[in-house]
């Protein structure tokens, strides 16, 4: 049986829909563990591996007994990200650390950058309706807003069809009063109809303004909740291999067990053991 370790309760703002058109604003949270961790380091797509985490670390989203990917793609980004942000915060503590290359040009000079993710502010959702918006010519477009699974599915796409791909999913048709298919729209009209439709959409506004300590130049950083996670999941893969080695190696638990342990709980049992190297008893 798995350990699940700490848990939290998150407020979701947007809500997953259910049967009659209700929506749930809860999901249980709880901190990763190797499994969770090792399906992160393995997946291309970001947001595959963050669905498949958050299927793994929420074990309430909803009405529903368990928590599918599918339950987890049907989510409004906004609430995925808050999902993400407490989960990393359960995981690896509130202070982020990103290295970035400063863009201004001739520049490129290497930077830490703080991020505390318990002063994130959740926006005000006031409508989840579809998105109606006018041509110049006078044809109106309706859309739906785009799901968490939306954003997988295109993410493979070149960026220029990018505003394709998401209209195509997000045209809402059946209404003879608004257009049943993009392919009327010129290029300049689905870029600006797919705008519009990402303005328009709640999202959390994780922007820095930033200062070079080389150049002291001025630039803008947005934190991704997904690649923020991911990349730091990515990049400890080998110490994440190690330690299930190293448990596997002098407790004899079987992978599976192991994959089980939470984070912290492992680093505990990984604590143990140093403490019995540095006291020299022997194992």
């Amino acid at each position: 049986m798995r350990l699940l370790g700490r848990s939290i309760d998150v407020a979701l703002p947007c809500g997953l829909s259910g049967r009659g058109g209700t929506y749930s604003h809860r999901a249980t949270i709880v901190a990763l563990d190797g499994a969770a961790e090792l399906l992160a380091s393995e997946a291309d797509n970001p947001f595959t591996a963050a669905h498949i985490i958050l299927a793994r670390c929420a074990p309430h989203l909803g009405n529903a007994a368990t928590t599918a990917t599918d339950d987890v793609r049907r989510l409004h980004p906004l609430d995925r990200d808050i999902m993400l942000i407490e989960l990393t915060r359960l995981t690896f503590g509130a202070v982020r650390y990103e290295t970035l290359n400063c863009p201004i040009p001739d520049c490129g000079a290497k930077m830490d950058v703080e991020l505390d993710l318990s002063t994130v502010e959740v926006p005000e959702v006031r409508s989840l309706e579809d998105r109606e918006s006018s041509l110049p010519d006078g044809r109106r477009v309706r859309l739906r807003l785009p799901s968490a699974g939306d954003q997988e599915d295109i993410y493979d796409v070149e960026a220029s069809r990018r505003a394709d791909a998401i209209l195509r999913r997000c045209l809402v048709t059946g209404d003879e009063r608004f257009i049943t298919s993009i392919d009327g729209l010129s290029s300049s009209e689905r870029v600006a109809c797919a705008a519009a439709l990402g303005e328009s959409s709640p999202r959390l506004d994780l922007t820095l303004e930033l200062t070079c300590v080389e150049c002291e130049g001025s630039f803008l950083h947005s934190y991704d909740p997904v690649r923020g996670l991911l990349s730091q999941l990515h990049g400890s893969r080998g110490d994440l291999l190690a330690e299930i080695h190293t448990l596997a190696l002098y407790y004899h638990w079987p992978h599976r067990e192991i994959l089980e342990l939470p984070r912290g709980l492992r680093r505990e049992y990984l604590g143990l053991l140093e403490q019995e190297f540095t006291q020299g008893d022997g194992l």
